[in-house]
């Protein structure tokens, strides 16, 4: 026991070394490459827009990417009663109710007239992860 003990501590000094090394190494990375960028923007200010303009798209993209209007394209659709709240399963809505689906070129109003409509369960509340529920590296059964 006292040897793994030990075994256990010279993983955690070399592990804090290694991390420290490979921090500061990766800080004076950054801080030479956000020099140089610095020196290259103030002399030459159409590289410094160029870059601008790249930053401008690069976000366009991901906002596009993000958007649910992304998802509508593949052929998904969004269904809200017409208070606009979302139906995220068949039980929420109720025979007789009008609801609103939007696709991605417009949007649909219909009225549900009954079918197969299972009653509402009420989700169950997780219980947020602890240390405590997964095991340690080292922790094992005898």
């Amino acid at each position: 026991m006292r040897m793994l003990e030990r075994a256990r501590a010279r993983v955690q000094q070399l592990t804090d070394a290694l991390r420290w090394a490979l921090g500061a190494r990766g800080k004076r990375a950054g801080d030479a490459t956000d020099a140089l960028d610095r020196r290259l923007q103030a002399a030459n200010p159409a590289h410094a827009l160029r870059l601008a303009g790249q930053r401008v798209t690069a976000a366009q993209r991901q906002l596009e990417a993000m958007s649910h209007r992304s998802v509508l394209k593949r052929g998904f659709s969004i269904t809200r009663t017409e208070q606009g709240r979302v139906l995220r399963a068949a039980g929420d809505a109720q025979p007789g109710q009008r609801i609103c689906t939007e696709l991605h070129d417009g949007t649909l109003t219909s009225r549900i007239e009954g079918g197969d409509i299972p009653k509402p369960t009420p989700r169950p509340r997780r219980r947020p992860a602890t240390t405590e529920d997964q095991p340690g590296l080292f922790d094992h059964e005898s």
